[in-house]
Formats: structure tokens, sequence, C-alpha cells
């Protein structure tokens, strides 16, 4: 009941001031009827919540089990999601933000609530801000355009999610410069504690950002403690990534694209490929990139993108360990009532496992969704 109430709450409400603090709600309720011709995991979890990539099919298990070769169907509203953002005068602000996705579950009956965003920014200054808090982590940069917006084309060329931060940025005109502390993120309801950083992760970012022109370089690095890798690693993670990102937009044109290379960067909670696996320090590489192109036409859009990620030595890996992955995308939208869309999405799962004689081996899924997604 308490889950309802919450949700009628910021449908019904838009925006409310109360002792001069303004409250401006907004979400969206996305509800899909999806179809893949193979299994599908997300974040390498079986299941429909948010796809990134397809099941192992040449495994003996997948195979004789028959599950990860058969057309799967799913009806979700997990990613359904809903916040506030709080101002207070010219200085303060705020923002909430909580989801459905915080398992995997296909019903979304068995759905827990997810915390995404608590974070707090104080104007310091004509230029400067000061911000702490759970957000979208600085080295995140851009996200692909996509209905999947919790699978968001992470481990197949996207990279960051959600972390705490604390942090300063310092705007001079179309510049921007990032200066944070991070602590590693975590994408799943397990519970634990074991979240500390050896050394908190320090990152460095410059944006220009003109309007039509959007152009971000970014460099993380930290070490993990051992305690909180979860796996059977006696060595603490010495995790280092960089990251070119630009956007252009024009008429009814919006291009994103991204590139990124680093080591461990999946120990820090960024969704991408190279962890640490074994009983060593050594640094696990990877480099990942995605491209997306929208068009924006009366009542809708449309959009196509490709995406990438890769260890580059597969030797470091295990047996079943996803060492590529590739994903394409075609997709659009259109509304159909007041703040009601229509969607059509259809995505292409290229992944490649490592296989008993060290070979990297492919799977491929196709997954087509349509649905309806209700902004407010």
């Amino acid at each position: 009941m308490t889950k309802i109430l919450t949700a009628l709450i910021f449908i019904n409400i838009s925006s409310y001031t109360f002792a001069n603090i303004d409250y401006n709600f907004y979400g969206f309720i996305k509800a899909g009827l999806s179809n893949s011709d193979n299994g599908l995991k997300s974040f390498g979890s079986d299941g429909f919540r948010a796809p990134t990539e397809a099941s192992n099919q040449n495994s003996s298990v997948a195979v004789v089990a028959g599950e990860d070769t058969q057309s799967q169907n799913s009806i979700q509203s997990a990613q359904t999601r809903w916040g506030v953002k709080i101002k207070k005068g010219e200085r303060l602000k705020g923002i909430l933000e909580f989801d459905g996705a915080a398992n995997n579950g296909s019903p979304s009956a068995g759905a827990n609530i997810r915390l995404r965003q608590a974070h707090i920014h104080f104007k310091l200054s004509q230029g400067g801000s000061f911000f702490a808090g759970q957000k979208w982590v600085t080295f995140a940069g851009l996200n692909p355009h996509t209905v999947n917006m919790v699978g968001a084309g992470f481990r197949s060329g996207n990279s960051g999610f959600i972390g705490n931060e604390f942090g300063y940025t310092h705007t001079l005109g179309d510049f921007k410069v990032y200066l944070t502390l991070g602590n590693k993120g975590q994408n799943s309801s397990v519970n634990t504690t074991d979240t500390e950083l050896g050394v908190p992760a320090q990152t460095l970012r410059f944006d220009y950002n003109s309007g039509s022109h959007h152009l971000g370089l970014a460099y993380i690095t930290g070490e993990l403690k051992q305690k909180e890798l979860n796996t059977a690693t006696n060595k603490n993670s010495k995790v280092a990534g960089s990251k070119v990102f630009y956007s252009l937009s024009f008429d009814s044109v919006n291009f994103k694209a991204e590139y990124f290379r680093g080591h461990n960067l999946g120990d820090m909670g960024f969704l991408t490929l190279a962890n640490s696996r074994v009983t060593d320090d050594k640094k696990y590489k990877e480099s990942g990139l995605f491209a997306s192109l929208k068009y924006s036409f009366k009542n809708g859009s449309a959009w196509i993108g490709y995406g990438q990620d890769k260890v580059n030595n597969i030797l470091d890996y295990t047996f079943g360990s996803l060492v590529k992955n590739r994903k394409t995308n075609i997709a659009a939208e259109y509304n159909i009532h007041d703040s009601l869309n229509t969607y059509f999405s259809h995505e292409r799962f290229q992944s490649y496992y490592l296989s008993t004689n060290n070979t990297a081996e492919r799977s491929k899924a196709n997954l087509t969704e349509v649905g309806f997604i209700y902004k407010f």
C-alpha cells in the first residue's frame, strides 16, 4: 500500500511550493511486451529486467536445459521511474529518484523499489558549485538513445553508473571542470557493507558545451580493498580509466558517441566487462565505444545505435566469462495522447563467451519490444 500511495502522490502533483521550497515531481511509467529468439541476461543474471547481453548458448548446461536457445517472452514495468527535484532560492537544490529495478525478477509484482539518486548541490560562487550524494558518477559522460533505460547500452560500450560522490564544479562560459571523490557503485539489491575504497576514486573531467556541441574528457583512478571485490582475489584492485564523449545537435538530429578504455573498471561498478578475476593484482584491460543517432519529427522520434565492449586479453579470464559484447538497436517513439507515448524497439546482441578451447564463441539474441511510456 505504501508503494501505491507513493506512486499516486508523484503522478497527481507535478509541482508544489511550501515554505519557499519548490518541489517538482517527474518520472515515467513504462509497460512493455518483449520477445526474444534466445535467452537474455541483465547484467549477467537471467531475466528481462534490463537486457544487456545474450545468454551463453555454447555451454553444455545451456544446451541440455534448452532455456537459452529458445524463444522467450516477458511483460515488464520494472523500469518505471519517479523522482522529485527540490530547490530553495538560487543556490540550493537536490534530487531524490527511485525505480522498481532493484532485483532481476521478471514479474514486476516481485520488484523492489531502488534508490537511484539522492544528492544536493550548493552554489558557492558565480561559477563554482559543490555537490554530494548518490548520483550518476562524473565519469559517466553520456547515455545513448534508448527505451531500455536501465540497460542503457552498459556492457556494450557505455560505462559509468550511479555511485556516491563529493565534488566541485566550476563553470566559465562554455567550459566546465569537475573534481570529485567517489565510492564504488552497485547495481543490485545484494546487501553489503564492503564498499570502502582503499583510496577514494578521483575523477577529473572537462566539458565544452556550446548548446549544439558538447565535448567531454574524463579520467578516473582509485584503489579498492580486496574485501569489497567479492571475488577470489586476495589483492587490492587498482582502477583507472579515461574516456572522450561528444554530442552534436542540429535541426531535428542529435548524434552521441563515446569511447573509453581502462583497467578493472568493472570493480568500480561501472557496468563494464573487466573485473579482477584471480588471486593477483593484475590490471585487466578493456575498451568500449558507442554511437547513437536520433531524428525527431512531429509527435515522435526514431533512432539507431551501435555499441561494443571487449577485454584486451581473453586468456586472463575463466571458462564461461563474457569477454566481448556487441549491440545494435533501432527504435521509435510516437506520442498518441498528451504525455502518453507508444514505442517500438529492436535490439540485436552478439555476446562472446570464453570456451573450453580458449576461444571467444558467439551467442546471439534478437529482442523486440513494444509498449507504452507515460511521462509526467
